[in-house]
């Protein structure tokens, strides 16, 4: 089940049931191409555009994960 919120840019967000919002991948990436440029501390800029501090940092983590993504160790390289 899920329910609505009011509209961003345009889009309706949604919330499941524990009052979670879903953020669409397009809005994630451009907050933070926004905090980027920004150059404000993630606590501030997560305070200034309304976000949970830690759902932020989330994303922030994600996005770095996901741009530089660490190589795996194979079990068979392990001597």
């Amino acid at each position: 089940m899920t329910l609505t919120i009011a509209p961003v840019d345009g889009q309706i967000l949604k919330r499941d049931v524990l009052g979670r919002v879903k953020t669409p991948r397009e809005h994630r990436e451009a907050i933070l191409k926004e905090f980027d440029q920004s150059g404000m501390s993630g606590q501030k800029f997560a305070k200034w555009a309304g976000i949970k501090y830690t759902t932020f940092i989330t994303w922030v983590q994600k996005d770095r994960r996901e741009a530089c993504p660490l190589p795996r160790k194979s079990k068979s390289s392990v001597v």
